[in-house]
């Protein structure tokens, strides 16, 4: 609609995350005696009325803001859904819960994309007016939840938010923190592939938006099917593997998307990078949680290093398209990737046993 550059639309992009990094970090926190309910009802509707300026929008300009605040008003949704989620739950019933979760906004992102690439060549605003019909209806089903459902209704609980520091000993796990270094690669490439690959596939390759949507419900497929299976085994829990193998996958999916000029050879190299994106976004909600005492503060730390890395892919990759092309922009996030799983093993090494004493 505004004929933006690739540079606006990194930065467009970035907004959202800063202040959804914001959100997470600072305002969320404040409400945090609110009842997870409300607060997911609330940032649902807020969404709903930004999504809906955002479609009305008469000017690029205006889009900024209303980016911004929506990245304020879903960092009232997600921390508190998933620190309400994983309260109380360790081992392997924690992974179940994860995989029903990530299964549940991941079915969104299979449904989504060709849906939204019809609707885009039909009129390029009618995705966001459709957008926030979806979150007004949404909204409405919550709150119809919460009057039937006497359980729903009569919860006062406050997720893990209501787990003070002090409760219980702490066990969390020391794999968080190489965990937290692979996803902020993986959303790193994944704010490229969502943001700067259209712009390639569009202009370079010559695909139709009908299909770049069936190429992002593959990738969200297969990001699924791993979800799937990580909910089902345990063979990734508190393991530094797995997480070492995701980064190489996406690593080696990057540097072929480089070279990568037909429908299928994308296909197959984007569902790489759905595999590699489940086991680092798994990995980091997982071990984050695990033996935590205020689990909704540890998805907080999740979101905003996702957000980070969301923020920071498609400035640098918008920057580079703009003034190298699309083959150094793949280089830099298969770049990243390697350098991740470095990090990764550094952080990953056991803990030294301490030195022996002589009684």
């Amino acid at each position: 609609v505004f004929r933006a550059a690739p540079w606006q639309i990194g930065a467009l992009a970035a907004t959202w995350s800063v202040f959804y990094i914001t959100g997470c970090l600072v305002i969320r926190p404040l409400f945090k005696r609110m009842l997870p309910r409300y607060s997911i009802i609330f940032s649902i509707l807020s969404m709903s009325v930004l999504s809906l300026g955002m479609g009305l929008s008469p000017s690029l300009l205006m889009l900024f803001p209303l980016h911004a605040l929506y990245g304020l008003a879903m960092s009232m949704f997600w921390p508190p859904l998933v620190g309400w989620l994983s309260t109380d739950t360790e081992g392997a019933r924690l992974g179940r819960v994860v995989n029903l979760f990530n299964l549940g906004w991941c079915t969104g992102g299979i449904v989504s994309p060709p849906i939204c690439g019809w609707l885009s060549q039909v009129g390029p605003r009618l995705p966001l007016l459709v957008g926030s019909g979806l979150y007004l209806l949404t909204a409405v089903f919550i709150a119809g939840a919460i009057a039937v459902l006497p359980k729903v209704r009569a919860d006062r609980g406050f997720g893990a938010d209501s787990h003070e520091e002090g409760s219980g000993p702490d066990r969390s796990s020391r794999l968080r923190f190489p965990a937290w270094v692979g996803l902020f690669a993986a959303f790193f490439g994944y704010g490229i592939v969502r943001n700067i690959f259209p712009v390639v596939a569009r202009e370079s390759l010559d695909f139709a938006k009908s299909m770049i949507g069936v190429l992002f419900m593959g990738m969200s497929l297969v990001n699924a099917l791993t979800f799937v299976v990580l909910g089902r085994t345990q063979f990734w829990h508190f393991k530094a593997v797995p997480m070492l193998a995701g980064q190489a996958l996406a690593a080696v999916a990057f540097a072929g998307m480089a070279f990568a000029g037909s429908f299928w050879a994308n296909a197959v190299l984007l569902s790489l990078i759905g595999i590699s994106f489940g086991l680092s976004y798994s990995n980091s909600i997982f071990h984050g949680a695990s033996g935590s005492r205020n689990r909704a503060h540890r998805m907080a730390i999740h979101e905003s290093v996702l957000a980070a890395g969301a923020a920071i892919g498609p400035v640098v990759g918008g920057l580079v398209l703009q003034h190298h092309g699309a083959a150094p922009v793949y280089g830099v996030c298969a770049g990243l990737m390697l350098v991740s799983a470095g990090v990764q093993a550094f952080l990953s090494r056991p803990a030294e046993p301490p030195p022996h004493t002589i009684s």
